[in-house]
């Protein structure tokens, strides 16, 4: 008896709240980690301005969520609200692949939680996941904007970074990004 008293004590410990700032600093924590790993080495410095639009994009997503986003601790993941349509489980395709693993405390079951939530040896996943997370962001706190940064814009910003990303070739200062 006390032992099971004892495990769900440590076990709600260990679920520490997620809020969208703290999922937003995490994300900022991917966009560095992928800059570092696999493009600053071979990319000039010049080039890091892209990746700081992308850090100034994060910040106006913040901005937006103080505006209009909605995040409720009760509900699963914060959001999305309760009136919101609820697209049916076996419609969605993506889910199989990269999961719902970027916000959660647990990660998707590695030791290290930043490798829990980002691909460390793959280039091109890890840049797919930037692109996923921002949309995910989206989709679950801000399906109550209806102006600036709305769950369409930022979904579509998300693919159109995983591309740009994945252009991007900064091996002898060539690059098309």
């Amino acid at each position: 008896m006390k032992l099971s008293l004892l495990f769900a004590a440590a076990l709600v410990e260990g679920k520490k709240e997620q809020t969208p700032a703290l999922q937003l600093k995490k994300y900022r924590g991917h966009v560095d980690f992928v800059w570092n790993h696999w493009y600053k080495a071979s990319c000039s410095d010049a080039r890091y301005a892209r990746f700081q639009r992308l850090k100034d994009l994060i910040d106006r997503i913040e901005a937006q969520f103080g505006d209009c986003g909605f995040y409720d601790n009760s509900l699963k993941n914060g959001g999305p609200p309760a009136e919101r349509k609820r697209r049916d489980t076996d419609d969605d395709e993506d889910e199989g692949q990269e999961g719902d693993c970027y916000f959660t405390v647990e990660g998707c079951g590695d030791d290290n939680s930043l490798e829990g939530r980002l691909n460390t040896s793959d280039m091109g996943k890890a840049n797919r996941q930037l692109g996923r997370i921002m949309g995910r962001f989206a989709e679950r706190y801000l399906t109550q904007c209806t102006k600036g940064l709305t769950v369409a814009k930022l979904t579509a910003k998300g693919k159109k970074w995983t591309a740009n990303l994945n252009r991007m070739k900064c091996i002898g200062g060539a690059g098309n990004f």
